[in-house]
């Protein structure tokens, strides 16, 4: 997840939850956490956003839910 291309990015977290990670160590790009935010709410999967700076769309609990931890 460096580049910051949203397709790619998406299928990383994918990939990582069928391989058995726990947890994402997020995107830094606003576009890549809020698609890869999407994918993990539909495996109920945590991602955590490090970027010093991100849209506060990420911020919805309702959007963006995890209830794994």
């Amino acid at each position: 997840m460096a580049d910051c291309y949203e397709p790619a990015d998406a299928g990383s977290v994918i990939d990582w939850i069928d391989n058995g990670v726990d947890v994402v160590l997020g995107p830094a790009c606003s576009a890549s956490a809020l698609v890869s935010g999407i994918v993990a709410k539909h495996y109920n999967f945590p991602i955590v956003v490090w970027a010093s700076m991100f849209t506060s769309a990420l911020l919805n609990n309702d959007e963006y839910p995890t209830e794994k931890f």
